[in-house]
Formats: C-alpha cells, sequence, structure tokens
C-alpha cells in the first residue's frame, strides 16, 4: 500500500480499539470524528479492501452477515508511524464562504437562503456537539476535539448574524430592517 493516506489511518485508529465490521467503522466514524474529519461509507469499504489486500488488516470473523476486520501488527506499525508525523498544514474548503466571496453574482434573496440553510446546519451540528459533551470519556484529547467543534459551530453562526448586508445584497447594509449604504454620510458643513 505504501504510504498510508489519512482515510486508511482513521480506519487503523478506531480498530486498535478492536475488530469492526465496515458498517461499524463508518457508524462509528461519523458518530464521533465525522463532525470534523468526512468519510463516507464506500470510502470506509474500498479502504478496508486495500487494508487487506496490503496485510494491514485481516478477516476477524462473522458478526451476522458482516465480516469484521482487525489489525494486523504491520497495520499496528503502519498507524503509529502515521500518526506520530507532523499532521501538515490543515486545509479550509468552505463552500459558504467561497459563495459570499462571490455573492455579488447571486440573487440577494438566494443568497440569504443558502446563508440561513448553513446557519441552521450549524445550529444542527452545535446542538450535536452539546448533546455529546456529557458522554465524552475524560480523554483530554477527545475533550479538546469537541471543544474545538463548539466554537466552529458558533463562530460560524456569528459569523453569519453579522453579515451585515445579508438581506440587503452587495453592498449594502441591514439597518433596524431597512436597507443603509455602507459609506458614511459626509458631515455638513
Amino acid at each position: 500500500m505504501g504510504k498510508l493516506n489519512a482515510t486508511s489511518a482513521t480506519i487503523l485508529g478506531f480498530l486498535q480499539q478492536g475488530p469492526m465490521s465496515g458498517w461499524e467503522l463508518a457508524s462509528t466514524i461519523d458518530r464521533s470524528v465525522g463532525f470534523f474529519w468526512n468519510v463516507t461509507q464506500s470510502q470506509v469499504y474500498r479502504e478496508l479492501g486495500a487494508l487487506a489486500e496490503s496485510a494491514l488488516v485481516r478477516d476477524a470473523g462473522q458478526k451476522g452477515r458482516a465480516t469484521r476486520y482487525a489489525t494486523t501488527a504491520l497495520g499496528s506499525s503502519a498507524f503509529e508511524e502515521w500518526i506520530n508525523r507532523a499532521p501538515g498544514p490543515s486545509l479550509i474548503r468552505l463552500p459558504v464562504v467561497l459563495g459570499v466571496f462571490f455573492g455579488r453574482h447571486v440573487k440577494p434573496e438566494r443568497l440569504h437562503r443558502f446563508l440561513l440553510a448553513e446557519k441552521l446546519s450549524h445550529e444542527g451540528r452545535l446542538d450535536a456537539y452539546l448533546s455529546l459533551e456529557s458522554h465524552v470519556e475524560e480523554s483530554p484529547y477527545e475533550r479538546a476535539s469537541l471543544e474545538l467543534g463548539i466554537a466552529y459551530e458558533r463562530m460560524m453562526m456569528a459569523w453569519i448574524d453579522g453579515l451585515p448586508w445579508l438581506e440587503g445584497g452587495d453592498g449594502k447594509k441591514v439597518s433596524k430592517g431597512k436597507l443603509a449604504s455602507k459609506k458614511k454620510a459626509k458631515p455638513r458643513a
């Protein structure tokens, strides 16, 4: 397999806890790191195949009709090597920010709907994070990750709420329900 990619490493990391099926892995990833590290179910199955082919995981038997996988010694070693490397720069890809950047090309009502939907999405994730607070193990690592998620969702909601032209369109500022120009009036002589 060569160098591990982040998705394979994520799968190996969760298999350090014990054998899991592809479905169990996808569900566990979704409920834990899925809020900040997206891995689809199809990616899980594709990566499990590649990991098995590279002898980094092995068949650990059936659970019902599902094959469970476990890490091999080689897989555990590959995970340890991967997790102990510097993670590299974070990549930021926020479609909503790209939409706002090019917002002058979108009708104000449409942009407003997009932003409202985005805010509702962040509110939902914030609620999900807050519901996890009492369930997070005493691990300071899991707690720190959860706290970042909470702060991020609150920051995105505040950013959306703070867009001064949200309802008015490009270059206009909403002031007490009325549109006002962003330019300051010149003082009278």
